[in-house]
């Protein structure tokens, strides 16, 4: 018997799925939430000896990210798997030259400073000529995010890139390496609190990256690594319980140099960037006795995902970026596949956060023809729990009948 779970947390998304491949049963655990208390979930209502063969950390976010640590420390686990751009982060932070990591950050800084101080002459010429693409605006915006972090790294002075002491980038890559920053009140004169909320976010983020590679190795745990491509090839494995519907499995990380590890690392915190390169999982649907679960994560779908998964009557849907007014199109293309599909039952999850709620999710998935339902962890008093039933998913413990989330 099939069994789904979305745990109750205080934010973010964890779900649980048990199914068969081969007629052997395996278990899944996609995201941990933000990591409250959600291994003691986990044993209260799964087992207190039971293990999950793999876990997956869809993207960085921390409700979702954070509470794959405090499983992989109290849960037996035999595979994690993780966005390759983490792994290319990792390997490259082992093997970086220090000497060479200051001298591209200096060059860095003082390019970008020429094009910054060139298109202030132009704007002041009233040249309108001189226009920056999309690209160049994201690099302007890292180049102006990294200027304050050398600011900060200089101890509040602002003696500018000519000023910039090696030693100062030495202090700045110590403290994102450890996680050690340590908040004066001099600091926070220097960063705007947009800012420092960045900065404790990226040193936040290695953390959690560090933490879940180095329990992963010392669990001897198996690291899989799935680098993000909306139009990736469908590639089902023979055993894998979950099929990628928009990353494909690498077997080798990209040798990344000074510069390209910092822009990486900060890239990584560019919101759009982190829940647009989510990773997007399937369970199989081959097995007629288990109708298909769509983990979305925070997708917006924009490549290939929602053409390349099977969708069959009774499926799970977890509900794109907690119900979020920027995911409005990944709502549009599953409802048009349903449409398409003459989909009659579909069951929609979400998992709480504190994000500004659209009509598509409080109107547009009760407006879908046929028997479409809503279930929310911050609207029910503990975990939804699923089993399958004659080729559906039925609710476990649920005494009323009809939608169940009461959000607004």
């Amino acid at each position: 018997m099939g069994r789904f779970i979305a745990f109750k947390l205080n934010k973010g998304d964890s779900f649980y799925l048990e199914t068969r491949v081969h007629n052997k049963k395996k278990s899944v655990l996609v995201d941990g939430g933000d990591g409250e208390h959600v291994s003691e979930h986990f044993k209260s209502t799964v087992g207190e000896n039971k293990k999950i063969n793999v876990v997956v950390c869809t993207h960085k976010d921390s409700d979702h990210a954070k509470g794959i640590m405090e499983i992989l420390a109290s849960v037996k686990c035999d595979e994690v798997w993780l966005p390759a751009e983490w792994g290319d982060l990792v390997s490259a932070f082992i093997r970086i030259n220090l000497p060479e990591f200051y001298e591209s950050i200096i060059s860095l800084l003082k390019n970008y400073e020429t094009t910054r101080e060139e298109e202030e002459r132009f704007e002041a010429e009233g040249i309108n000529t001189y226009e920056r693409e999309n690209e160049d605006e994201k690099i302007i915006d890292i180049y102006n995010f990294l200027r304050e972090i050398v600011s900060l790294s200089n101890y509040g002075t602002r003696r500018g890139i000519d000023g910039l002491q090696k030693k100062d980038l030495g202090l700045l890559y110590s403290r994102m390496t450890y996680n050690k920053l340590a908040y004066a009140g001099n600091y926070h004169t220097v960063l705007s609190k947009e800012m420092n909320e960045r900065l404790t976010d990226i040193l936040g983020h290695y953390d959690i990256i560090k933490n879940i590679a180095n329990l992963a190795l010392e669990k001897g745990v198996k690291i899989r690594w799935f680098v993000y491509h909306k139009n990736a090839p469908l590639k089902i494995s023979a055993d894998d319980p979950l099929i990628p519907l928009n990353s494909k499995e690498v077997l080798k990380m990209r040798p990344l140099n000074a510069v390209q590890v910092l822009l990486e690392l900060v890239m990584q915190f560019v919101i759009s960037e982190v829940n647009q390169k989510s990773l997007v999982f399937s369970s199989r649907w081959n097995n007629k006795k288990y109708p298909p679960v769509l983990f979305t994560a925070d997708s917006n779908l924009e490549g290939r995902e929602v053409l390349k998964a099977k969708f069959r009557d009774g499926m799970i849907i977890t509900t794109p970026h907690h119900g979020s007014f920027n995911n409005t199109p990944a709502f549009k293309k599953i409802r048009c596949r349903i449409k398409f599909n003459k989909i009659v039952k579909t069951t929609w999850v979400r998992g709480h956060n504190k994000v500004r709620l659209d009509d598509w999710y409080l109107k547009g998935i009760l407006a879908i023809k046929g028997s479409t339902r809503r279930y929310c962890t911050k609207c029910e008093t503990n975990h939804i729990q699923f089993r399958s039933k004659k080729g559906q998913w039925k609710q476990v413990h649920r005494k009323r009948t009809g939608d169940i989330c009461n959000c607004t």
